[in-house]
C-alpha cells in the first residue's frame, strides 16, 4: 500500500501543475500602446545605466528608445521587427538577454549542464555509499583479523617478555 501512495501523491502533483498551468500559464493580452511599449523596452538594455532595462531607466537614452518603440508600433511594426533595428542600430548589447547563437549559447546552456552534472555526481555517490553500506561487517572484520595475523606471523619481536 505504502508504494501506490507515492504514486497517488504524484498524480495529485501533476494534475495540480496541469491546473496552475491552465490557469496562469496564458500571458494576458496587452492591448495598449503603453504596456506594448514597455513589454519591448523590458527586454533592452540602457547603454548608458549600469544594468537596468530601457523600461526602469530614467536617462534621455532610454526615453528616446521607448519613444522609438512607440512610434514604430504606431506605424504597424512587430516586437520582433523593433528589436532587430534596435540591434543592427547599436549591436547585441542592446539586448538584456544574450542572444542564442554563438558565444550566447554557453549562457544559456550552462546552468542546465552545471545542474545535470550535479545530479550525477550525487546519483554517483549514493549508488557507491549504498555498496559500501551492504558489505557485512563480518567480511571486513576477517579482513583486519587476516591482516593482524599477518603481521604477528611475520615477526614482529615481541617486547616486555622478559628474555633478554
Amino acid at each position: 500500500m505504502r508504494r501506490w501512495l507515492g504514486w497517488i501523491a504524484i498524480g495529485w502533483l501533476l494534475v495540480l501543475c496541469a491546473l496552475a498551468l491552465a490557469a496562469y500559464g496564458s500571458a494576458a493580452p496587452r492591448t495598449s500602446l503603453t504596456d506594448r511599449t514597455m513589454a519591448i523596452a523590458r527586454d533592452l538594455r540602457c547603454l548608458v545605466c549600469q544594468g537596468e532595462s530601457v523600461a526602469d531607466s530614467p536617462s534621455g537614452f532610454s526615453q528616446g528608445i521607448r519613444g522609438e518603440i512607440r512610434r514604430r508600433l504606431r506605424a504597424g511594426e512587430s516586437a520582433s521587427q523593433i528589436e532587430n533595428f534596435l540591434v543592427s542600430r547599436y549591436g547585441d548589447k542592446i539586448l538584456l538577454a544574450p542572444p542564442a547563437s554563438g558565444i550566447g549559447n554557453l549562457a544559456w546552456l550552462a546552468p542546465p549542464a552545471l545542474v545535470l552534472a550535479g545530479v550525477v555526481l550525487l546519483v554517483m555517490l549514493v549508488l557507491n555509499w549504498r555498496q559500501r553500506g551492504r558489505a557485512p561487517a563480518a567480511v571486513v572484520l576477517d579482513e583486519y583479523l587476516e591482516r593482524v595475523r599477518a603481521e604477528i606471523g611475520a615477526g614482529a619481536p615481541a617486547t616486555g617478555s622478559g628474555e633478554q
